[in-house]
């Protein structure tokens, strides 16, 4: 039979100050990321009327041509839309007419956006490309409610 052998304090010590230095390290790093990604998301955007045709659904695509009035107000409001991203948390959507609407916006631990709006609702939108130019919003379904459009797309202003 083998013995064990019994570990120091020294060890014991060294291995614990090895596993908090990778702890610190790898939150380091994502809080890095984060910040970077909030840093890319400041400014203004614009939306990319081009993706309005390429990434609606199929079926909201129908809907729409069925009804050309709420086509119409559909349209716009995108074409021409901005969203402005300030450092405070504060969040701006202006139409091309020059309506706004303020709301709030955050990153939360996953990195998912969170826009809440005055009357309670919070809009959810995973990033999927965010560049210093360039970024593009995924909606995320909550409940039963399905986007229009599966992609957003944005250029930076």
């Amino acid at each position: 039979m083998m013995k064990k052998k019994k570990q120091t304090h020294s060890e014991i010590g060294r291995t614990g100050i090895s596993y908090l230095l990778l702890l610190v390290i790898t939150c380091t790093s994502i809080n890095a990321q984060k910040i970077e990604g909030q840093n890319y998301l400041l400014g203004t955007w614009t939306f990319d009327s081009t993706s309005l045709k390429n990434y609606m659904e199929n079926e909201s695509k129908q809907r729409l041509d069925s009804l050309p009035n709420v086509k119409a107000v559909f349209k716009e409001a995108y074409e021409g839309r901005k969203e402005t991203f300030m450092p405070n948390g504060e969040h701006l959507t202006t139409l091309t007419d020059g309506r706004n609407t303020k709301s709030k916006w955050a990153l939360d631990e996953s990195g998912i956006l969170l826009i809440s709006y005055v009357d309670g609702f919070v809009q959810r939108y995973r990033i999927s490309v965010l560049t210093e130019k360039e970024i593009v919003l995924v909606p995320i379904n909550t409940g039963d409610t399905r986007p229009f459009m599966t992609e957003l797309h944005f250029f930076k202003n």
